[in-house]
């Protein structure tokens, strides 16, 4: 709670809670509130543009998963506070899976059931969009293993959907949805292990997708971003959620390779893209979504033992001009801990991403002897030609007591605080708590 000469009577109050309930169901719930936009920013409580209260309940074990959540969003973004009744307010969501093995066709099967329901508080058309769904998913998965090497893995499945929309009419009000997928992966690893110790493992990978919807079109309410990474790249689909459905033949083909030294270094690399053998690609990289392939992905991390790690991710098409890239470099000893990360991105209009992205962050402390630390960030935007945030900072710390003192230059980008620089000092009484 603040009293200052801004605004009178401030504050915010963030709550989290656990309670274990009998049959191994575990309640969770998050809360959220702030009294204005610019309050967490300005004292640097956090960097939270948008809160989430919350209430859960789930349940995993090894053959089932249960969860069912209640979500309320608010918003502290400035662009979006003019507009804020026609953003989701409100999400619920409940979810069942249950995996069986072993069955008469071999293999592994995962039956699904799950029901979403998503307001907005506005009544206008379009804007105010409600949608509500009920669904069922069955996935089936085999893998074979032959003599030569080659591993194989065979999948089928199905989702039906059954949606509700609400207040758009653009939509029909209530329609049904239906798409199976066959998918097949071949695999050929090769190891090997030198006298020295060294272990190496290199995969080409090969996989075909096809993928069929019957039924009306629904609104697509999860993430339009699409994060294309190794994560996902031999995945059915890049979507994050259930809305969107990659349809169509694609291929996916690239490889992993692992190396792990003796000495302590280990290193992790993967290449690959994807293509579609009869249209788009429907989902959007950096390549647009009228692309008929994605980008080239290549994705690299390096380690030596426990001081040194880089890691790198890229996008970039056939003429090797990279449109996505992002490098991040950690260093750690006794005493001294060093980051340093870049990012650079083109702009994506599909993920709303209208200007290009470049920024370069650096962070490190330094141990200056038992009781005293010396550290210092910096952010700079390359786009915008200044600099984003600048930070010193030296801390006293006994096991008693803890002394920070710090000096933060922050630029804002919204307009409901201004750019500031903040001197901080804070006494923790580390025996209370």
């Amino acid at each position: 709670a603040t009293s200052d000469d801004d605004s009178g009577g401030r504050g915010y109050l963030f709550a989290n809670g656990t309670y274990f309930l009998p049959q191994g169901f575990i309640a969770t719930g998050q809360l959220e509130f702030v009294s204005d936009p610019g309050y967490l920013f300005q004292y640097d409580y956090s960097s939270k543009d948008r809160l989430t209260n919350e209430l859960a309940i789930d349940r995993v074990r090894e053959k089932d998963l249960f969860r069912a959540s209640i979500t309320e969003f608010r918003t502290l973004r400035d662009q979006e506070i003019p507009i804020r009744d026609t953003l989701p307010d409100r999400f619920i969501e409940t979810s069942y899976q249950r995996d069986f093995d072993g069955l008469q066709f071999g293999g592994q099967t995962a039956l699904r059931f799950d029901t979403a329901a998503l307001n907005r508080p506005s009544s206008a058309d379009i804007l105010g969009r409600d949608v509500s769904r009920i669904g069922f998913g069955a996935d089936w998965s085999r893998r074979d293993q032959f003599r030569s090497g080659f591993v194989l893995e065979t999948e089928a499945a199905l989702r039906i959907d059954a949606y509700n929309v609400g207040q758009d009419s653009t939509f029909e009000r209530n329609s049904l949805r239906a798409a199976p997928r066959a998918a097949t992966e071949l695999r050929w690893p090769h190891s090997r292990t030198t006298e020295t110790g060294t272990s190496e493992v290199l995969e080409p990978i090969l996989r075909l997708d096809f993928a069929n919807v019957t039924g009306s079109d629904v609104p697509l309410e999860d993430s339009r971003i699409i994060e294309f990474d190794e994560a996902n790249l031999f995945a059915p689909s890049r979507f994050p959620g259930i809305d969107g459905i990659e349809e169509g033949s694609r291929a996916a083909i690239g490889f992993n390779w692992h190396r792990i030294q003796q000495n302590g270094w280990a290193a992790n690399l993967a290449v690959g893209r994807v293509a579609s053998l009869d249209g788009t690609l429907q989902f959007s990289d950096t390549g647009g979504t009228d692309a008929d392939q994605s980008e080239w992905l290549l994705a690299g991390r390096l380690a030596f033992g426990d001081r040194l790690w880089l890691s790198s991710r890229s996008l970039f098409d056939d003429n090797v001009a990279f449109t996505l890239s992002e490098t991040r470099v950690d260093w750690e000893s006794e005493t001294t801990s060093l980051s340093s990360s870049y990012l650079f991105a083109q702009p994506e209009p599909a993920e709303g991403r209208g200007d290009k992205l470049s920024e370069w962050a650096f962070g490190g402390s330094l141990e200056l002897n038992e009781n005293w630390t010396a550290s210092a960030d910096w952010r700079y935007d390359f786009s915008e030609g200044r600099a984003a945030r600048a930070g010193l900072g030296l801390d006293f710390e006994t096991d008693c007591i803890r002394i920070d003192l710090s000096v933060t230059r922050r630029y804002a980008t919204s307009t409901s605080v201004t750019p500031t620089t903040d001197f901080g000092f804070r006494v923790s009484l580390l025996g209370v708590g």
